[in-house]
């Protein structure tokens, strides 16, 4: 899956949070975007994910413009590429089992199936015993762990995370790392927005992107 930007502006009040980005992004391959807290990488996952559009200049997926993407279309996509954001988007009356069964019934699956499923992946991302709580009852962690859980229940084509594991130690940090590299091997494409160096340096070998002031380049600056 390709993505593309071309001179992109995302403008809220006024203000620029993307300002006339132009860039090609692999979607099967691990790119790692950089970048301070509000350089807008939430902004550039919800434009890739088909969840917003610019207010000026085009985002394309596979060559189609999102502008003219039919609800239909969008909504196949986002079944096809996962979204964690930092905010997660839980259904808050579900508990953490049930938010993820209700991703593996959406694509079909039968019922013992898909509890199966779940099971083995709240215990491979080290959720089985929260897996009775309701959202509200998490901490920032779980909750950050149950969005990719539903993420990954999709078995994406490509995940987009923004800060999938600023809540977790490193010890957890090493366990997502594995889940995630796991699927990698299996060919997901991941386009992961950090400034956690450590999570990154577990991840395989990945295009670097930094995002600063609205405007974003190809190469990290701050590498060493």
């Amino acid at each position: 899956m390709k993505f593309g930007l071309d001179s992109v502006t995302v403008t809220y009040n006024g203000m620029h949070v993307l300002k006339d980005v132009s860039a090609e992004l692999d979607g099967t391959v691990v790119t790692v975007v950089r970048g301070v807290s509000g350089a807008g990488k939430s902004t550039m996952l919800q434009l890739l994910h088909a969840d917003m559009l610019p207010t000026s200049g085009n985002v394309t997926i596979d060559g189609v413009n999102t502008m003219r993407m039919r609800s239909a279309a969008r909504r196949q996509h986002r079944r096809v590429v996962g979204l964690v954001l930092q905010h997660s988007q839980l259904v808050s009356a579900l508990t953490v089992s049930q938010n993820v069964q209700a991703i593996y019934a959406q694509r079909g699956l039968a019922k013992e199936q898909a509890v199966r499923n779940t099971l083995e992946l709240l215990a491979e991302l080290g959720l089985s015993h929260c897996r009775e709580k309701l959202p509200h009852q998490l901490s920032g962690g779980e909750r950050q762990l149950t969005s990719l859980a539903r993420a990954l229940a999709l078995e994406p084509q490509v995940l987009l995370a923004d800060e999938p594991t600023s809540m977790l130690d490193a010890e957890m940090q090493v366990r997502i790392a594995t889940a995630i590299n796991a699927r990698i091997g299996r060919g997901m494409g991941l386009i992961l927005c950090t400034h956690h160096e450590s999570f990154t340096r577990l991840l395989p070998d990945h295009q670097k992107v930094w995002i600063t002031n609205g405007m974003l380049e190809l190469t990290d600056p701050t590498a060493v």
